[in-house]
Formats: structure tokens, sequence, C-alpha cells
């Protein structure tokens, strides 16, 4: 089965048509099938001829992928998270006139719980009252105790069973159990709620109007109102002509990928011969001749304002536990590559050129924070991105990854714009302001970019 077999729309799915269904979404038809057969065979409407449960098991190829993809946070964005959270008032928080429906001390003790207690949102939701318990030297004592400095008592959260583990008590920041307890101050008496998951009645913590919080209120409320207030996230609303503007835009955008994907390049072949991806976050890639003087040049068509000098190299782990150097040393092992990107045209090659016999395990991302957190999981013993991405990982990553090998075939970035834009120059001189001020090298030094930087804000120097 194809994505757009079997229903009578198609027009939302732009580009996908016809992809091959993805594994979770083959796991929920066999496990719709197998409800089905197997309440007809308990309704005696068919015989009982064959167990459905083994007959319309998942098969473990296509349970493998259904994963969770986390995505890593950088440290800068967490901490605007931290202190959104913090700082939490009710004009963050949207409601009516009337206000938010949750009080805010409520809302407060879920955002810091989320924020400093790494809990799911599930289980987030299923505390319950007095879950916060406080210890000093051994011994319990009280949270409102005036004998005992918070930073020098143990908070204990008592975490109700889940779906990968038994109830359980972990030590949280006090922060988190000052919050709880404001809560709990404020909290009238609820009527007990039945725990779905241990099918008992309990008073949960986050309950209002005899209502508990929905467990999606975290994931559609709560994080976009914290992110909204950090400033990591905007939002505009759309009006129905913008919104349909945006799906003709995605549609023109699919039907150019399309066309791109025919073009041949100098060598011959078009990108779709090649299996280069279309529908990917990258364009694909389409040589063109670059010489400045052609009149069939690419540089006929876009000006390039050029900032940085950057090529491709390989960082690890901290130790390098598989002593990786260089491609030579990687036959055999396991290496992260973002899809649809040079670099892994380049991993290939070196693979086929130095690895004859024990060819690189090249593991392909849809982005490089996912093939840094595969090296971090130890997924993948290296990871093979851009110089300059890999000078910033290894400045915010505290150590946790280093640069491993040299430079290779570094090349200029730039700022793309048409051909007559008026904002070529514009651009132009204002990076080379930032570059005579002294600006752009406390940039770039700030952000470990300093072997990437340039001297000259240059047009189309890359030829």
């Amino acid at each position: 089965m194809a994505v757009g077999d079997y229903v009578q729309r198609v027009d939302h799915l732009h580009g996908r048509r016809g992809d091959p269904i993805a594994s979770r979404t083959k796991s929920h038809i066999l496990m719709g099938t197998r409800t089905f057969l197997r309440d007809l065979q308990e309704w005696e409407w068919i015989p009982r001829r064959f167990d459905t449960n083994r007959a319309l098991a998942v098969p473990r190829t296509m349970a493998a992928p259904i994963s969770t993809d986390p995505r890593v946070i950088a440290d800068e964005v967490w901490a605007k998270l931290l202190w959104a959270g913090l700082n939490l008032q009710a004009p963050d928080l949207p409601g009516t006139s009337a206000g938010s429906y949750h009080p805010l001390e409520l809302i407060r003790a879920l955002a810091v719980t989320w924020l400093f207690s790494r809990l799911r949102s599930d289980e987030i939701s299923r505390l319950r009252v007095g879950c916060v318990r406080w210890r000093h030297e051994g011994q319990p004592i009280e949270g409102a105790s005036r004998e005992v400095l918070a930073e020098q008592a143990v908070c204990l959260l008592d975490v109700p069973v889940n779906k990968t583990s038994t109830a359980f008590t972990k030590p949280v920041d006090p922060i988190v159990g000052q919050a709880i307890e404001a809560w709990q101050a404020l909290r009238s008496t609820q009527p007990e709620r039945l725990d779905v998951k241990t099918n008992e009645r309990v008073d949960l913590l986050f309950s209002i109007r005899a209502h508990p919080v929905a467990k999606n209120y975290i994931n559609r409320t709560l994080i976009p109102s914290l992110c909204e207030k950090a400033g990591v996230l905007i939002s505009i609303p759309l009006t129905g002509d913008e919104g349909a503007a945006v799906g003709d835009g995605q549609t023109a955008l699919d039907a150019l990928l399309g066309r791109l994907a025919e073009a041949p390049t100098r060598a011959g072949p078009s990108p779709r011969d090649l299996n280069r991806p279309t529908t990917s976050a990258l364009l694909p890639i389409v040589e063109v001749d670059k010489a400045p003087n052609s009149e069939t040049a690419g540089h006929r068509f876009h000006r390039i304002v050029d900032y940085l000098n950057s090529g491709s190299d390989l960082i690890v782990t901290s130790g390098n536990p598989k002593n990786v150097s260089d491609f030579a040393s990687l036959c055999g092992l396991k290496l992260g590559v973002q899809a649809g990107t040079t670099q892994l045209n380049d991993a290939k090659a070196a693979s086929a050129k130095d690895c004859a016999g024990k060819p690189i395990d090249i593991q392909t991302f849809q982005t490089n924070d996912a093939a840094n957190l595969a090296l971090n999981s130890k997924r993948v013993d290296a990871v093979f991105a851009q110089s300059a991405t890999n000078a910033y990982v290894t400045s915010v990553s505290k150590g946790q990854y280093k640069v491993v090998s040299k430079t290779d075939n570094p090349a200029l970035i730039g700022a793309c714009m048409a051909k007559d834009s008026k904002l070529v120059k514009a651009v132009q001189a204002g990076i080379q302001k930032l570059i005579d001020d002294g600006t752009y090298k406390t940039i770039v030094e700030k952000w470990n970019l300093k072997s990437s930087s340039v001297d000259t804000a240059t047009v189309n120097g890359g030829q």
C-alpha cells in the first residue's frame, strides 16, 4: 500500500501521494483488522479457525522502525524555557475574557514539574496529592520546615505506575516540591478519579472543578505558551486566503522539486537517477555551469554574498572510543550523515575508495541533530557534517563531542539572492562593515567558527 490508496480526498497529501506507508500506519491497519476479526469470532458470527493475535501479529521487521524521534534542544533554548516557566504569568496563557480555565498556581506547578522532573506528560497528569516528600540527613521533614533550608533538603517525587515501569520515587529539584505544595495549598477537595493504568480510584493532583487536567494539555497548550514567552516560537494566525496560498505554495514547490529531479546534471544522470531525495528538507543537488562570464551560467540567475568558508569533517564523542581519525579508520564502523547533502556523496566515495573489503556502514538522517543524537546514544560511531555545523555543536556540547579530522573540501557559504536584487550590494556592504569593525570576529569566535571565517565579503566568490 502507498499513501493515497483507497481514499477519496488526495489534495492534502501534496508530494506524499504514492510514497510507501509508514511502519506505524501498517501496524495500526493490522491492529484494526485484528480487532475486527476477533470481535466477529467472539460474537460467533464466523467460526474460530485461527488465532487473530498470532496470524495478524506485527512482524519484527515492521515493529523495529517504530520508535520515538526525540529532538536535541540547544542549551540556550532550554535555558529560555526554564526562565519562561519560572516567570509564567496569567497574560502568557491562552484563555477568554474571564481568564484561563485553570488557576495560575496549577499551571505554574505543571510547568515546573515538566521542566525539572523529566517525566512524560502522561505521568505528570497522573501524579497524586501528597506525591512530594522531603528528607534531610535520612529523616523525613515537613516541606514548610523553618529549621532546614530548601537547598539542604532532598525533595522526593512519587511517580505512579507507567507504561515502562512500576511506581517509583525520584529526587527532584526543590523548586518542584515548592511549586506543587503551593498548588496543593490552594486546591479544593476534589472527587477521586479512576486511574486507567491501575484501575483504582485516586486523588489526582492536577485536577480542578472535578475535572483532571488532560494529558495533552502540556503538549498542546503549556509548551507552546512557554515557547512563545521565551521567544523561541512566533505564532501568526493565517486567514483563509493566506492558508490557501500556503497550500498552493506547497503544491508549487512539490512540482518544482519534481522538475528539478528530472533535470540532467553535467555528468549525465538526473538527481532521480541518482536516488536523490525530492521531498526531504533539502533541495536536490543539480550541478550547473558556474563560469561567471557564461551566458548560460548558473550565476546568470542569482548572486551569493559569501560570509563563511566551510568544508566537512568528522566528529565523535569525547574519548574517541573507536579511535576514528579519517575515513580509512571508519571501515566497518557506522557513520551518521544527513540525507540529501554533499557529505553523503563524499562519504560513499570515500568508503568505496578506502574500504573496499570492509565498507563503512553509512546511516542517513533527515537532520544533523538526529545524526548527533544517534552518535550520543552510540547508534553510530561518528558523524560527518559541515565543519561550521560541527564547530557549533562542539562549542555548545561542553566537551561531549570533538572534531577528529581535518577540514575536507572547503567552500564558501553565503546568502543567495536574485541577480537583479537591490539587496546584494546592501548585504555585502553590511557584512563587510561587520568584518571591518570587529563584530564579525566577535561572532565567529563566540560560536567557534574562527576556522571558517573570511576576510572579505565577496559576491559569487565560490565561482
